[in-house]
């Protein structure tokens, strides 16, 4: 069968409408929720759906929990990303699109869409570090860590020094698995952010600059600013220690994150 003929198959075509009438009836009838994004929308290009910082999903059903335990989405290690395109209803956005640092909010929100707000997790006792505190955390307390860097109306942001004036974003999610699989991270995390260096906008001449000209100590710096700048969630939290006392840590999302026990 020709990839064209499979529009005018009768099979084909009953399955593309079981899967149109599938997704309209689970968007209709899930309850959804707005989420609040670290970026507050503001490195989004003007126009784009997720500008207003928000974005809308919806709560994860007995149908979605498949998802979690398909073997192939695991073995690729995508179950996190198919789980959030499912659950995401914003309309007009590609997933691939979305800001990276965006990401963590989104999947606090489906685990919270999912199975509650309420997250066990082990934290060690700052008095002993032998000694594992069991701690609850509540997500849907967690803060927003917010950039105050300002973004132009195409939401990049601009670095400046006495030898450069650096125009960047903030990457996406496709974006940032480029950088992931690539042999050259660091290399790779400049060439995906930079837009323009001292006004210069061509791709193959900006990644021959920072190839050949750029020092390791200035490209050092520019992802350090550009990192310390990045908006994400703040998984800081404030725990009781096992004689009263109050303790700041971070936490780590374990395999448990969607699967808890109950």
């Amino acid at each position: 069968m020709k990839v064209t003929d499979k529009y005018n198959d009768p099979i084909e075509s009953a399955k593309a409408q079981a899967i149109a009438q599938y997704s309209a009836k689970k968007t209709s009838s899930v309850p959804t929720e707005i989420v609040d994004l670290p970026s507050e929308g503001r490195f989004y290009p003007k126009g784009h759906p997720l500008r207003s910082g928000k974005i809308e999903m919806r709560y994860m059903t007995a149908y979605d929990e498949d998802i979690l335990t398909n073997a192939s989405y695991i073995r690729n290690g995508v179950v996190i990303d198919r789980l959030l395109q499912e659950l995401i209803t914003t309309s007009n956005i590609s997933y691939d699109d979305i800001l990276n640092c965006d990401r963590d909010a989104l999947i606090i929100a489906a685990r919270i869409l999912s199975y509650g707000k309420i997250y066990d997790v082990s934290i060690t006792s700052p008095n002993d570090s032998k000694l594992s505190l069991k701690r609850s955390i509540d997500l849907s307390k967690l803060d927003l860590k917010k950039s105050l860097l300002p973004a132009d109306e195409n939401g990049l942001c601009e670095y400046k020094s006495d030898k450069y004036i650096i125009k960047f974003k903030f990457l996406t999610i496709k974006e940032q698995q480029v950088v992931m699989s690539s042999t050259k991270p660091l290399f790779e995390f400049l060439i995906q952010s930079i837009v323009s260096i001292n006004g210069e906008t061509n791709i193959e001449k900006n990644k021959e600059y920072l190839q050949y000209n750029m020092l390791a100590i200035d490209s050092k710096i520019v992802r350090k600013y550009i990192t310390d700048n990045m908006p994400t969630m703040d998984l800081i939290c404030t725990f009781e220690d096992e004689v009263g006392g109050v303790f700041t840590a971070g936490f780590q999302a374990g395999s448990d994150f969607f699967y808890p026990e109950f």
